[in-house]
């Protein structure tokens, strides 16, 4: 659960997507993933798969970014 357990735990903490995303994580060289649900505030499950070829360390952040996007919208 984004920002509660697992390996994003510590992921979005105190921002609205926390505790409204369970993702499962990956990475490889120089790659880094993430798929699962986020759940919008209107309830709606969206599915999300990501995935960053040639990663940086600004890849988490980016992905995180995204989470929160895709939580306000309203599908």
């Amino acid at each position: 659960m984004l920002g509660r357990d697992g390996t994003v735990r510590t992921w979005n903490r105190g921002k609205p997507t926390a505790g409204r995303a369970r993702l499962k994580t990956g990475t490889l060289s120089n790659v880094r993933a993430a798929a699962g649900v986020v759940h919008n505030p209107g309830g709606d499950a969206l599915l999300v798969v990501m995935i960053e070829t040639r990663s940086t360390a600004n890849a988490r952040r980016a992905i995180q970014q995204m989470l929160d996007w895709l939580h306000g919208l309203d599908a």
